[in-house]
C-alpha cells in the first residue's frame, strides 16, 4: 500500500513537473552528447593513426638522397640505435592514357618490412611488371585487377599489370606535396612494385634513392638523424622523422584542432549543464517542501522521503546521460567523421569511445542531481511536519547598498525601489540566472568565433600576405638558358623554396627556406598588421616556425644547402603567416652575401591566364583554386562549429526557459502581494521582466568576455600542427549576433511569464504563513 502511494506521487510528481524535468533531461543528454562526441571524434582517428603505424611497421625516419647504388645504406646496421631500414628508388610518373593522373612509384626489393601496405584485394608476391595499386586510386578511375597500365617518367614509358589493391598507412592523407591541400584521389595515387620492374626507367641499373628507417624505441629521433646526416651527408636531400613527414603532419593537425576544441568547448559546456542541473533540482525539490511535511506526518520514514524524491533525480540521469551516450556516440561524430573522409584514406575505422571519461561524466551527472535532492531533504529533516506544512517563510529583510546614498535613493520611485531590492534580495537566483546566461553566451561567441577564425586565415592569407593570381611549378631538370630567357619576357616572379636542414641553439630540423626576388610585390609580411619589408642581408621568420625552433630576434641558425654548405643567418624579425611558415630571405641575400645561386622552384604571377612552355612545368594553381581547398579542407573543423552553434543555443534556450519558469515560481507569493496592496498588471509585469531583463544583459556583458578568452584557449595550442597557425578573430558582428540571439530569448520568455500574472490564484499564493 505504501509502495503504491509513493509510486502514484512519483508518477503525479512527473507530470505536474514535466517541463522542468524534461529540459533537465534534455540538458543532460545534450551536454554528455557534446562532450563524449568531440571527445571520440579525435579520440577515434589518433587511435586508428596509431593501430595502422603499429601493425604497419611505419618508418621512424623517411631519408631522401641522390640516386645511388642499392646497398649503399647497409653501414646502417652497424649503429645499435636502428633495428631495420628498407632501401626503395621512389618518383612520381604520369599514367598514361589518364590526363593528369600521377602515382607515387615505390620500387623495393624483396619484401617490404617497415611502412608496409595492407593487400585489400587480390594477391602477392609480385613478379616483374606487375604492381599493386592504391585502392582510393583504382575506386576512382575504376581499375580493375588484371588491367594493364602504362607508365611514363623521363620521357620513358612502361606497361604494367595490376596483381592488387592496397591501403598504406603511409598515404593515410595523398596529396603529391604540401601545396595541394585536398586530395584529388583521381589525379594522385600510390603504386608499389619490385624495383626490378623499375630498371626500364634507370638504363637498366638497380638504384635507390629513399631509405625507411626503423628506429629503436628507447632512442632520441633527433640524435639518430644527426648520426644518419653525418654519414651521408654528401647525398642526403632530405631527413625526416615520422613527425615531420606530409602524411603524419595532415593526420596530427587535424587531430590536435579537435582534441583542443574537444578538450575545452565541452568541459564548459558541460559545466554550465552540471551547474545547471544542479541549480534546477534543488529549487524544484524546495518546492516540494509541504509535500515533504505530508509525508512525514503521515508517517514515512526519512529514508524513504529521501529516496523517492532520489527516484526523481536518479530516472532524470539515467535517461539524459544514457541518451547523451548514444547522441555522443552514434550521430556527433558520424557527422563529422563524413568529413574527415573527404581528407583521409580511412579503411574499416570504428568510432572510440573513452570508458573512463563515459564513467566520469555520468557519475557527475548522477552526482548534480541526487546531491541536490540530498541537500534538501536533510535540510527539512530538521524542521518537524507543522513548519513544512507552512510556506517557507522569507528571510528578514536587509538594507541593499544602495540606500546608503539616500540622494541616489530617495529620487527612485517605489516600483524601482521595490526591483532593486527584490533583485539584490535573492543572491542564488542573481548569481544562477547571470552565470547560466553567461555561460550559454560565452559559448555561443566561442562557436561563432571559429567559423571567423577559420574565414580570416583565408582572408589573410590569399589576400594580404600572397597576391598573386596563379602559381607554376618549375620541373628542376628542365631549366636551361631558354628557360629563363622565357621567364625574362613574362611578367611575374622567380621563388625558390627548398625543404633543407635547419639547426637553432635547442633543435635541428628540417625547414621550408624561401628565397624571393627583391623587393618582392607579390608575397607581403605583417606583424600586428604592421607590413614589414623583406631587406638585404636579413631573415625573416614566421612565428611558427620561432616557436618551433625556438627562436627569437637575433638568434643565429645554420642552414644546410642542398650543395652541403652550412650557412650562418641572425634572425631579423619575426612575422605572422598563418600559412607558408618557414624561413625567408631575399635574392641578394641568397647569390651575393651567401654566394648560392637561385634555382627557381616556382614562378608566381598576377595572371592567372599565363603560360610557360610544359616543358619546364610540373604544375600550376591559382590562388582561387588553393583558398578554395583550403576552405574545403576546413570544412570538418566548420562541421564542428555549426554543431557547437546549435548546441549552444539550445543550451541557451533550455537554460533561460528553465531559469524563468522557476524565478516565476519563486516570486508568484510576492506578485500577489503586490497586487492585492494596489499594484496594476502592468506594474508586475514591469518588475518581473525588467528584473529579468536587468540579470540577463549582466549575464551576456560578463559572457562576452568570457567567450572571447574561451575562443582564444581553444585556438592557443601552438596553432595546431607545424604549417597551420591559426589568428584568433572574432569578428563584431559575431558577437552581435550572440547578444541579439541570448537577448531575443530572454525576450520571449519574459513575455511567456508575463501572461502568467494574470492567472495567479490570489487564495493559493496568499495563504497565511502562521
Amino acid at each position: 500500500m505504501v509502495k503504491s502511494a509513493l509510486r502514484t506521487k512519483f508518477y503525479r510528481g512527473l507530470k505536474n513537473n514535466l517541463v522542468q524535468l524534461l529540459s533537465i533531461t534534455i540538458t543532460l543528454a545534450l551536454g554528455v552528447g557534446v562532450f563524449i562526441g568531440l571527445d571520440s571524434t579525435w579520440r577515434s582517428l589518433e587511435e586508428y593513426i596509431e593501430d595502422r603505424y603499429q601493425t604497419s611497421n611505419i618508418a621512424d625516419i623517411e631519408l631522401y638522397t641522390n640516386i645511388v647504388p642499392k646497398h649503399s645504406f647497409d653501414s646502417l646496421l652497424e649503429h645499435s640505435e636502428i633495428n631495420g631500414h628498407q632501401e626503395l628508388l621512389s618518383f612520381t610518373a604520369e599514367l598514361v592514357n589518364k590526363q593528369g593522373a600521377e602515382l607515387e612509384v615505390n620500387g623495393f626489393a624483396d619484401s617490404l618490412t617497415i611502412s608496409q601496405y595492407d593487400i585489400v584485394e587480390g594477391t602477392e608476391p609480385l613478379h616483374t611488371d606487375e604492381v599493386i595499386l592504391d585502392k582510393t586510386f583504382a575506386e576512382a578511375n575504376n581499375i580493375s585487377l588484371n588491367d594493364e597500365l602504362t607508365l611514363s617518367y623521363n620521357g620513358v614509358t612502361k606497361a604494367v599489370i595490376v596483381k592488387a589493391l592496397a591501403v598504406s598507412s603511409s598515404y593515410i592523407y595523398t596529396t603529391p606535396d604540401s601545396t595541394t591541400v585536398v586530395p584529388n584521389h583521381e589525379k594522385f595515387g600510390f603504386l608499389y612494385t619490385d624495383i626490378s620492374t623499375l630498371t626500364t626507367f634507370t638504363n637498366g641499373q638497380t638504384v635507390v634513392n629513399k631509405v625507411l628507417i626503423d628506429v629503436d624505441h628507447n632512442q632520441d629521433i633527433d640524435s639518430v638523424k644527426q648520426i644518419i646526416e653525418n654519414e651521408y651527408k654528401d647525398i642526403i636531400i632530405g631527413n625526416f622523422s615520422r613527425e615531420e613527414t606530409l602524411n603524419d603532419l595532415a593526420t596530427q593537425q587535424k587531430i590536435t584542432q579537435y582534441q583542443s576544441i574537444g578538450n575545452l568547448f565541452p568541459f564548459v559546456f558541460f559545466a554550465v549543464v552540471i551547474l545547471m542541473t544542479f541549480s534546477t533540482m534543488i529549487r524544484l525539490i524546495t518546492n516540494e517542501r509541504k509535500q515533504i511535511g505530508i509525508l512525514k506526518a503521515l508517517g514515512f520514514s526519512e529514508l524513504r522521503i529521501i529516496l523517492h524524491y532520489l527516484s526523481y533525480g536518479i530516472s532524470v540521469s539515467v535517461i539524459g546521460v544514457v541518451t547523451g551516450i548514444l547522441l555522443g556516440w552514434r550521430i556527433v561524430p558520424v557527422f563529422i567523421w563524413r568529413f574527415f573522409e573527404e581528407l583521409f584514406v580511412l579503411e574499416e575505422a570504428s568510432i572510440v569511445l573513452s570508458q573512463t571519461k563515459i564513467i566520469i561524466i555520468s557519475v557527475i551527472s548522477l552526482l548534480s542531481t541526487v546531491i541536490a535532492i540530498l541537500i534538501i531533504c536533510l535540510r527539512n529533516e530538521k524542521e518537524a511536519p507543522a513548519n513544512l506544512l507552512r510556506n517557507k517563510v522569507d528571510t528578514k529583510g536587509n538594507h541593499i547598498f544602495l540606500e546608503r546614498f539616500p540622494y541616489l535613493w530617495n529620487r527612485n520611485s517605489v516600483t524601482k525601489k521595490l526591483l532593486f531590492r527584490q533583485t539584490l534580495k535573492n543572491k542564488i537566483r542573481l548569481f544562477m540566472t547571470v552565470i547560466g546566461v553567461a555561460g550559454c553566451s560565452a559559448l555561443l561567441i566561442a562557436s561563432l568565433g571559429i567559423r571567423d577564425t577559420v574565414n580570416g586565415v583565408a582572408a589573410n592569407v590569399y589576400g594580404e600576405n600572397y597576391t598573386y593570381a596563379q602559381k607554376i611549378y618549375i620541373a628542376p631538370q628542365s631549366i636551361d638558358d631558354d628557360f629563363y630567357t622565357i621567364l625574362q619576357s613574362k611578367d611575374g616572379e622567380r621563388i625558390e623554396e627548398r625543404n633543407l636542414s635547419v639547426q637553432s641553439a635547442t633543435k635541428r630540423k628540417m625547414g621550408t627556406l624561401h628565397v624571393l626576388e627583391n623587393s618582392s610585390d607579390l608575397i607581403h609580411f605583417y606583424d600586428n598588421d604592421n607590413k614589414v619589408s623583406l631587406d638585404n642581408n636579413e631573415l625573416l621568420i614566421t612565428e611558427k616556425t620561432a616557436q618551433i625552433y625556438n627562436l627569437t630576434i637575433g638568434d643565429q641558425v645554420s642552414i644546410k644547402t642542398i650543395f652541403d654548405d652550412e650557412l650562418d643567418m641572425k634572425v631579423s624579425n619575426i612575422v605572422k603567416m598563418n600559412i607558408g611558415q618557414g624561413f625567408y630571405i631575399n635574392e641578394y641575400t641568397w647569390t651575393e652575401i651567401h654566394q648560392q645561386e637561385l634555382i627557381p622552384t616556382a614562378f608566381i604571377t598576377k595572371d592567372d591566364s599565363l603560360e610557360i612552355p610544359e616543358n619546364y612545368v610540373l604544375k600550376s594553381i591559382k590562388t582561387q583554386t588553393q583558398e578554395s581547398d583550403f576552405m574545403e579542407s576546413m570544412n570538418s573543423t566548420l562541421s564542428i562549429s555549426i554543431m557547437m552553434i546549435l548546441a549552444a543555443a539550445l543550451l541557451a534556450l533550455l537554460v533561460l526557459y528553465n531559469l524563468g519558469i522557476l524565478n516565476f515560481a519563486e516570486r508568484e507569493r510576492d506578485l500577489a502581494t503586490l497586487s492585492v496592496l494596489g499594484f496594476y498588471y502592468h506594474e508586475l509585469r514591469y518588475l518581473l521582466v525588467l528584473e529579468n531583463i536587468f540579470l540577463s544583459i549582466l549575464g551576456i556583458l560578463i559572457g562576452i568576455p568570457g567567450g572571447l578568452l574561451l575562443h582564444e584557449r581553444i585556438f592557443s595550442n601552438a596553432g595546431m600542427g607545424d604549417e597551420l597557425d591559426f589568428s584568433i578573430i572574432i569578428n563584431l558582428a559575431s558577437v552581435v549576433i550572440a547578444f541579439l540571439f541570448t537577448f531575443g530569448i530572454v525576450i520571449v520568455v519574459n513575455i511567456i511569464m508575463s501572461k502568467k500574472i494574470k492567472r495567479i490564484k490570489m487564495t493559493e499564493a496568499l495563504k497565511s504563513i502562521e
